[in-house]
C-alpha cells in the first residue's frame, strides 16, 4: 500500500507515477506529516498546483470536495486562489460549493478577486456567487480587488454589484 506521504507528495509534484489501483481510498483524507501543518488533503494540493488530471483522479476515487484546511479552505478555494479556471469548473460541476466561507469569512470570490484572477471571478459570478458578500474584515471582493489594484477585476465586480443593487429608485 502507498504511504500517506507518497500519496501527498506525488500530486504536489504533478507526478503521474502513482496508479489509481495503488491508492487506498481511506488514505485520501488522511494527512501526511508534511501536510498536517495546514491540514491540506491531496486534493487541496492538486487543485492549488493546477494538476487537473490528478485532481480528476482523486475526485473519481472519492476525495472529499468539502474537506477543510485549518483556515477553512476547500479545494475549490485553492483552485480559485491560483486562477485555475478549468479546475474550478470541474469542482463546481462535481459538487464543490462556490459559496463556502473560510474561517475569516472569505468566499472563493473574495479570494479570486484579491489575487486578480478576473476569469475566475467571472466564472464564480456566473455560478451564483454574491458580489456583495462581506468577509469578517468587513470587506467585499470588490474592495479587495481595488486594494490590490486589479483594475480589470474591479470593473467586472462593479458591473456585478450594479446588477445586484439594480437601478436607483425614482427620485433618488
Amino acid at each position: 500500500m502507498m504511504s500517506n506521504s507518497a500519496l501527498y507528495d506525488s500530486p504536489c509534484r504533478g507526478q503521474r507515477a502513482f496508479e489509481s489501483s495503488r491508492l487506498a481510498p481511506q488514505a485520501l483524507q488522511v494527512p501526511s506529516i508534511k501536510e498536517a501543518k495546514r491540514a491540506h488533503t491531496a486534493l487541496h494540493e492538486t487543485c492549488q498546483e493546477g494538476h487537473t488530471h490528478l485532481s480528476l483522479l482523486l475526485i473519481s476515487l472519492g476525495a472529499d470536495l468539502q474537506a477543510r484546511s485549518r483556515e477553512g479552505w476547500t479545494p475549490l478555494m485553492c483552485a480559485s486562489s491560483r486562477g485555475h479556471l478549468q479546475l474550478l469548473s470541474i469542482l463546481a460541476a462535481t459538487g464543490g460549493n462556490v459559496n463556502d466561507l473560510t474561517r475569516t469569512g472569505l468566499t472563493p470570490l473574495h479570494i479570486a478577486a484579491w489575487k486578480g484572477h478576473t476569469a475566475v471571478v467571472q466564472k464564480l459570478l456566473g455560478l451564483g456567487c454574491n458580489p456583495a458578500a462581506v468577509a469578517h474584515s468587513g470587506k467585499t471582493a470588490l474592495q479587495l480587488a481595488s486594494e490590490e489594484e486589479h483594475r480589470e477585476t474591479v470593473t467586472v465586480l462593479q458591473a456585478a454589484a450594479a446588477k445586484v443593487s439594480g437601478p436607483p429608485a425614482p427620485g433618488v
